[in-house]
């Protein structure tokens, strides 16, 4: 199995600072922004849950802080309601960064678990995966799985509806240039082809020193 290739990185309006500058000073555009380059970068969905939660919720603390003070203290020359209106609408858009950011932990944690599940424990049938984490709702276990398909996050393995399995649509030959890790971001153990100093986990793309 081949290691996979990174994918480009975004340019243009899906840049990071194109994103951290439209999150400042228009926070909605900002936020759909970095929904379109988090669609595209699993290894930073990966990652970025427990930043965007605090610094969200840290903009969203300060900010109500902030109004809150204003229509307290009543400054002489200042616009407090002007100021109060503008320093909660950050707020929203705080709360909105944290709530995506739980949103993505959330999904790490769903993504290390089927990956661990169907990936190194080799469980195929969805009454079996759903029994392992607890959940006795098989349909939305097994629609889980078919969204991390979807996404990339299970190459190589298809969900069979009919029969309610997990299946692996090709086994590969290793060869001994391939070197075996575990993904310290989802927990899959990989045999890929290590090229020059890195290698990406094949199932959630982050990159691990070779």
């Amino acid at each position: 199995m081949s290691s996979p290739a990174p994918a480009p990185e975004p340019s243009g309006c899906l840049s990071w600072p194109v994103i951290v500058i439209a999150l400042v000073f228009f926070w909605p555009l900002g936020l759909i922004l970095l929904g379109m380059r988090l669609s595209h970068d699993r290894a930073k969905q990966m990652a970025l849950g427990g930043v965007m939660l605090v610094i969200g919720g840290g903009i969203a603390l300060l900010c109500l802080l902030g109004a809150i003070g204003l229509v307290t203290t009543r400054q002489e020359g200042v616009d407090t309601v002007s100021a109060s209106v503008t320093l909660s609408l950050f707020a929203l858009g705080g709360l909105a960064v944290a709530f995506k950011g739980q949103s993505l932990r959330e999904k790490r944690r769903r993504v290390q678990q089927y990956v661990t599940l169907i990936v190194n424990q080799g469980l195929t049938r969805i009454d079996e995966i759903a029994t392992a984490c607890g959940r006795r709702d098989f349909t939305r276990v097994q629609t889980e799985v078919q969204q991390l398909v979807a996404e990339g996050f299970l190459p190589g393995y298809r969900v069979d509806a009919l029969e309610r399995m997990v299946l692996r649509v090709a086994e590969q030959l290793h060869t001994s240039e391939e070197v075996g890790f575990t993904c310290r971001s989802c927990g899959a153990n990989n045999m890929v082809l290590a090229v020059g100093r890195f290698v990406r986990c094949e199932y959630c793309g982050t990159p691990i020193k070779a």
